[in-house]
C-alpha cells in the first residue's frame, strides 16, 4: 500500500502547484524537443555532405608526381620560396610502373573499378585581340572515363 500512498500525494502536489509542475513539463518537452531537431538535422547535414562528396569523387583516390621548380624567389620581406625549400628530385624508381598498378587493380579487385591516369603535357594562356584563354593540354587513359565522372563528347580533332 506504500505505493499508492506515494503516487496519491504525488498527485496532489501536482494539483497544489500547478504552475510549477506546467514549467516543468514545458521544459522536459521542449528539451526532448530540440535534441531531435539537432540529431534530425545533423543527421541530414551528415548525408547531405557524403552525397555531395561522392559526386565529387570523394571516393577516388589520386597519386602524382609533380616536377619542382628548380628557382627560388626571395620576396621583399626576406621569405624564400621555391628549389631552396623543397630541395629533392624524382628518380626513376619514384615512379609508378605499370606492374605496380596491375598488382594493385588485381590484389584489390573488388575494391577497384578503374584506374585513371592522367598526364598534364602542357599549359599556357592565348591572347587574341582583347580575348584571353587559359588552356591546358591533358592526356588520358580509357579507363579514366569510368573512373570519374566524365562523359566524352568526341574523339580527336
Amino acid at each position: 500500500m506504500l505505493i499508492f500512498e506515494n503516487i496519491k500525494m504525488a498527485f496532489q502536489a501536482l494539483l497544489a502547484n500547478k504552475m510549477r509542475a506546467l514549467l516543468t513539463m514545458l521544459g522536459i518537452i521542449i528539451g526532448i524537443g530540440a535534441v531531435i531537431a539537432i540529431m534530425t538535422v545533423s543527421s541530414s547535414l551528415t548525408n547531405s555532405i557524403t552525397d555531395s562528396f561522392q559526386e565529387m569523387g570523394a571516393n577516388n583516390i589520386t597519386v602524382g608526381l609533380k616536377q619542382t621548380s628548380t628557382e627560388t624567389e626571395t620576396r621583399s620581406n626576406g621569405l624564400k620560396f621555391g628549389a631552396a625549400s623543397r630541395n629533392f628530385s624524382v628518380d626513376e624508381e619514384d615512379l609508378i610502373t605499370d606492374e605496380m598498378l596491375s598488382k594493385l587493380k588485381k590484389q584489390y579487385s573488388d575494391k577497384i573499378d578503374a584506374i585513371g591516369i592522367s598526364e598534364s603535357i602542357a599549359n599556357g594562356t592565348i591572347h587574341d585581340g582583347g580575348n584571353t584563354a587559359n588552356i591546358a593540354i591533358t592526356g588520358i587513359n580509357e579507363e579514366y572515363f569510368s573512373g570519374s565522372d566524365v562523359t566524352l563528347l568526341r574523339e580527336g580533332v
